[in-house]
């Protein structure tokens, strides 16, 4: 029985001790931890030393769970907000190349443009509406639509000819719909109808493409804010009243497929100077479409495939000029000839005029023909496909920009003798063009190279064997705005 009450005991003690040890869950809110619990079982004390202690713990718990005042500047600092990111990123138009893909936006980023904040609601409108976004819309053919955006520009597309509207108030835009600033026709559509776009007062640009045939009568007519119109090359009719009272237009060039300008096309346009026509149809009016208008200067031309030449001494006995002044937009490898035949007499093609190519996203290469003396002043500028430049055997001027703004020009390959100028900023920012090939010519001066390199990315003049030494002179950096090397 002794032996019975020691174990009873015994038993008892276990229970209760295995309710001490138990560890307690320990909230955030409580300071006290499984491990002081046990402590305080174990080793029991007085109150006051058992408070003091626990005191103690609490205070450095807090030291250890609160972060400090710098942590948390530095927290704020860091988070993706708009004021914080630098201005050179802000007014940095990103390329193509090094536009952000949507991995690399921060997610809280994300998440505040997506989520609006709960005690300011989203604006309902302006705000939120993207740009360019559509006004009205409808159909304009049986495969055409049209759409006007909030910033005036109405765009027609589709395949197919317009509808055509016998007067302006049929127009599905609205009669002077003083809304409307410019008007783009997609490639596809193939007539511009009469009435089309009469009357839209605030419209100052019109994009025809390639492709149109025909402008209908009085299609563009009272239009008075257009300043400027580039007829498509493949445009063949342009009828009565077209441009009727278009008072901003100052030049226009008529296509050389265009066969038939109605009378009176281009009356009322108190300010057209100058008009670049074919010298065939120009004499083929009975009653001018220009309105007799005295101050107008005709640039007149003839045709010979898609290039486009202007007499300059219009001698019929075989001694007569032509410069070349242009060429359609189907031209990709431009064969200047030494002589060009129109109506039966032969002309001697003796340059290449001011702005001839100017703009010519076509074009690949130019094979200059052996009579060609000069080219112009921007003669081919923003060429942005021209590749190679060759020829010119009788060479003697290259224009101011003549070149300029080819990116994919590398080839220029020169056999002129007579070569003595080379215009300022010839080659600017052609970034492909590395080296001149000009082995032939004996005529350059200091002068005329001057500023002749600016801006480009040449590093090489290739002249003849007996003339690298004099040239050394020329083609240095404080004359010709690059340092080059000059060899054989």
């Amino acid at each position: 029985m002794k032996h019975l009450k020691i174990t009873s005991v015994l038993l008892s003690i276990a229970i209760c001790m295995s309710f001490v040890m138990t560890p307690v869950v320990v909230t955030a809110d409580e300071t006290e931890t499984p491990e002081q619990t046990t402590e305080a079982a174990e080793a029991p004390e007085t109150k006051e030393i058992e408070e003091a202690k626990e005191t103690e713990k609490v205070k450095e718990t807090e030291k250890e769970t609160e972060p400090s005042e710098p942590a948390e500047t530095e927290t704020e600092e860091t988070e993706p907000t708009e004021e914080s990111v630098p201005e050179t990123a802000k007014e940095t138009e990103p390329s193509e190349s090094s536009t952000p893909s949507e991995e690399t936006v921060p997610e809280e980023s994300k998440d505040t443009e997506a989520k609006p904040s709960e005690t300011q609601p989203e604006p309902e409108t302006a705000a939120r509406k993207p740009s360019n976004a559509q006004v009205s819309s409808g159909t304009c053919g049986e495969n055409l639509t049209w759409t006007l955006d909030d910033k005036g520009t109405l765009t027609i597309s589709g395949t197919g000819p317009m509808a055509d509207y016998s007067n302006q108030s049929l127009n599905p835009w609205g009669v002077d719909n003083e809304e409307i600033k410019k008007i783009v026709i997609k490639s596809g559509v193939t007539t511009v109808s009469r009435c089309a776009f009469m009357g839209l007062m605030n419209v100052k640009s019109v994009s025809i493409p390639e492709g149109i045939t025909s402008i209908g009568d009085g299609a563009f007519g009272n239009n008075k804010s257009l300043t400027e119109v580039k007829l498509p090359d493949s445009l063949e009719k342009i009828g009565f009243f077209a441009f009727m009272g278009c008072e901003g237009l100052t030049n226009i060039s008529i296509p050389s497929r265009v066969t038939e300008i109605q009378a009176s096309a281009f009356a009322s346009c108190t300010n057209l100077k100058s008009v670049k026509i074919d010298e065939e149809l120009l004499n083929s009016f009975e009653n001018s479409p220009f309105d007799n208008n005295s101050n107008i200067e005709y640039i007149t031309y003839s045709n010979v495939g898609d290039i486009l030449y202007n007499k300059v001494n219009k001698s019929t006995d075989g001694t007569g000029t032509v410069m070349v002044i242009g060429a359609t937009a189907y031209v990709k490898s431009a064969v200047i000839p030494a002589t060009v035949t129109l109506k039966g007499v032969s002309y001697k093609v003796v340059g290449i005029g001011a702005n001839a190519f100017k703009g010519n996203t076509k074009i690949t290469s130019v094979c200059i023909g052996a009579n060609v003396a000069s080219i112009g002043n921007n003669a081919f500028y923003g060429c942005t496909r021209l590749t190679k430049v060759s020829g010119g055997a009788k060479l003697k001027t290259i224009g101011n920009n003549a070149f300029a703004r080819c990116p994919k020009l590398w080839s220029f390959n020169i056999s002129s003798k007579v070569l003595y100028k080379i215009g300022t900023y010839a080659f600017a920012k052609d970034s492909k063009l590395k080296t001149l090939n000009i082995k032939k010519t004996t005529k350059l001066t200091k002068k005329g190279v001057k500023k002749s390199l600016k801006s480009s990315k040449v590093k090489t003049v290739k002249v003849k064997k007996s003339k690298v030494s004099k040239y050394r002179k020329f083609f240095t950096k404080k004359n010709c705005g690059r340092k080059v090397k000059v060899k054989k």
